[in-house]
């Protein structure tokens, strides 16, 4: 009986064979061997009959700090305040010992003082990083750990941007009522077909997520044409102002939208970049229904009040002059005794069939 080992590098051919006649023996030696990397001890017993099953395993004479800093590092914005880091595991020879652990650090590049610091378990290549400041600049390190320590860090700098979007589309009837049928599949429809239009075309990470607080308003004049308004987000690779300028370019090339099979296209006179939902739209549009709506209501309130202001003042002026009114063939008389110094004027007032009345009303000289 005998025992078949074998000793290799991790990753190359076999260095040194030894057969032991004694299958008693229990240990042997190997020497010679280098610091910082990893070898497979193999042991295969065998008799006459022939070998059994080979037991193998990896170790480190001595292990060292990773070689190299994590390598293809790369960012996938999730939503506006989360990101996807990942990373190519090391090798053994690369990692000079085993892996332990790999740390995740993210601070906003303006508020150094709030840095985290995550350990990510070993067998692990990626980290979801959540909390991400909106409109802020971060710097995001990844190292490796073994035993003996971290490598050096790869970092990115990844800013969270957004820009917010119109897209006027043309090609529908009623929009009041479009609008409030189904509208979540249709906000979907498009939401979708942006998504797609910009990954293909910048192949960055886009995706529908990262467009956010989407919906439709009308114009004033309901002219056939529905707003689309919503947030749209950067990615690693492309800044919102970047998207911004791709979605102009499909715009300007004649794009349409297919809508709950209803065939939109996109008007391309109308700016895609605004700086407010509550700005005019378009400038050869009318501003959107609710404005309208909101200042119909106020108009509305002002001249209730100004007609009830009106209504109070005549009748407290009313009440303050002498009125009195009399026949056709009558003379006036006063309504009071005192009417000396009282000049009269004469008006007509006429009403129904009857014959007008003379009205007099007395104004002190």
């Amino acid at each position: 009986q005998l025992s078949l080992v074998t000793l290799e590098q991790y990753d190359l051919a076999v260095s040194e064979q030894l057969t032991t006649i004694d299958g008693l023996e229990q240990v042997t030696q190997f020497s010679g061997l280098e610091i910082y990397v990893p070898y497979n001890a193999c042991v295969t017993p065998a008799n006459v009959a022939g070998e059994g099953k080979t037991d193998c395993i990896t170790f480190f004479t001595k292990e060292g700090t990773p070689q190299t800093a994590p390598q293809s590092v790369n960012l996938v914005i999730v939503d506006p305040t989360s990101a996807t880091v990942s990373w190519t595991p090391a090798t053994l020879a690369e990692a000079r010992g085993f892996i332990v652990s790999y740390s995740v650090s993210y601070v906003p590049t303006r508020l150094t003082d709030n840095q985290q610091e995550v350990m990510v378990p070993g067998n692990q290549s990626s980290f979801l990083i959540t909390g991400l400041e909106l409109m802020m600049e971060h710097s995001i390190t990844v190292m490796t750990h073994t035993s003996a320590g971290p490598s050096d860090g790869t970092t990115l700098i990844l800013l969270t941007s957004t820009t917010l979007f119109q897209l006027y589309l043309e090609g529908i009837r009623d929009c009041q009522s479009w609008i409030f049928q189904d509208s979540d599949e249709k906000v979907m429809d498009v939401i979708s077909t942006i998504a797609m239009i910009l990954e293909d075309v910048c192949a960055c990470d886009f995706t529908v997520s990262l467009i956010t607080e989407s919906g439709f308003q009308c114009t004033a004049n309901d002219d056939g044409t529905v707003a689309f308004l919503a947030k749209l987000h950067g990615t690693y690779r492309a800044n919102s102002s970047e998207l911004i300028s791709l979605l102009e370019q499909w715009i300007a090339s004649g794009a349409s939208i297919n809508v709950q099979n209803v065939h939109l296209t996109v008007d391309p006179t109308c700016d895609v970049q605004i700086d407010s939902f509550v700005d005019p739209r378009c400038k050869t549009k009318a501003t959107s229904t609710w404005p309208v709506a909101v200042g119909s209501v106020v108009g509305i309130l002002i001249t209730l009040v100004g007609v009830a202001v009106i209504t109070l003042t005549l009748f407290f002026a009313l009440r303050r002059r002498k009125i009195f009114t009399v026949g056709k063939d009558s003379k006036p008389k006063a309504n009071d005794d005192n009417d000396q110094g009282i000049q009269m004027a004469e008006c007509v007032a006429y009403g129904g069939s009857k014959e007008p009345e003379h009205i007099y009303d007395f104004v002190p000289v």
